[in-house]
């Protein structure tokens, strides 16, 4: 039997034939666009998590039977042009308003939220449904108090600060799609529950937030972060707190703090591998004149997460910053 293939035909299987290899070429090759953003030894990359490792020679009959498991799992992290094919996935998704990954919420204007629901649960959060019972919150609080009664006894003051997710600030730019069940949220019960303890001192930045975002964008849009605008009126009103407990504290004035524009990439935006695509210009603070002296002023330690790291930049030489 003699079978006659047409020219389109066969550009059609050739071309397919090349789709079907280039994964292998471009692993054979080494080709690997945005490989920068996934560095096993940062652990941390745009999707948040370590690269699979490849599996050790098994050494046991259960590590051989989860041997397959593992090797597919470094294999498919590794897949040849991987990281593109997820880039332009994730492009044709934004484009008609979805996102790839759930741990990132598109919302309106051009925002973007974080909505991991392992890491705070925001989207459970801003729709009121993960409120803490009644036995949580005072555990919570049983916790905090005797935080405090030590560092009370070491003549330490303890100033607890609750900064907001960004969508408790800027809610009309969650997707209109998403509702809320009910308006209370867990901040409202932490907010609560302290207005029944005077002697602790905690620190709600809601409204400080509230009000700096009438004047200017307190939050990045398409980072999970406040930024430095947001930052500087957060110290504003920390330092109204460190001042009740020790007046002669330092506190910088407006006129000395700067903010200086520089384009970045949002932490929320590279989760979406799509960093080219969403730029984002932010501002970066800088203090003008002396700063307090470290061994004659008073000192600060400030443990927190990433949102803190935006405060060692506006209290000066006197402040601490630790990530806990």
């Amino acid at each position: 039997m003699i079978t006659c293939v047409t020219l389109t035909q066969a550009v059609t299987t050739v071309f397919a034939c090349l789709l079907l290899l280039a994964p292998l070429v471009s692993n054979i090759l080494g080709v690997q666009p945005n490989m920068r953003v996934y560095v096993p030894s940062k652990a941390m990359g745009a999707e948040k998590r370590k690269l699979a490792d490849w599996p050790q020679p098994p050494g046991s009959l259960p590590e051989l039977a989860a041997l397959p498991q593992a090797l597919g799992a470094a294999m498919d992290d590794r897949f040849g042009l991987r990281f593109r094919l997820i880039h332009l996935g994730s492009r044709m998704l934004y484009a008609v308003g979805v996102s790839v990954t759930p741990q990132v919420l598109i919302g309106q204007d051009g925002w973007l939220f974080y909505a991991s629901s392992t890491d705070g649960s925001a989207v459970d959060s801003y729709r009121g449904t993960n409120l803490y019972s009644d036995e949580q919150l005072d555990a919570w609080f049983t916790r905090v108090e005797g935080q405090r009664r030590v560092l009370a006894d070491r003549g330490i003051a303890y100033i607890l600060v609750v900064v907001p997710d960004k969508h408790s600030i800027y809610a009309e730019k969650m997707p209109a799609w998403l509702n809320r069940v009910v308006p209370r949220t867990r901040l409202d019960q932490l907010a609560e529950r302290a207005a029944e303890s005077p002697q602790l001192a905690f620190v709600d930045l809601r409204p400080a937030l509230t009000a700096a975002k009438s004047i200017h964008q307190v939050f990045h849009q398409r980072d999970t972060h406040w930024n430095a605008f947001g930052a500087f009126a957060g110290y504003r009103e920390i330092m109204l707190y460190v001042c009740a407990f020790h007046p002669d504290a330092p506190v910088l004035a407006s006129s000395r703090v700067g903010f200086e524009l520089y384009a970045t990439e949002g932490d929320l935006a590279r989760m979406l591998h799509l960093a080219d695509l969403l730029p984002e210009e932010a501002y970066r603070a800088r203090t003008s004149g002396d700063r307090p002296d470290r061994s004659d002023a008073l000192r600060v330690t400030v443990v927190g997460d990433s949102f803190s790291e935006a405060l060692s930049l506006l209290h000066g030489s006197w402040c601490e910053v630790v990530r806990g």
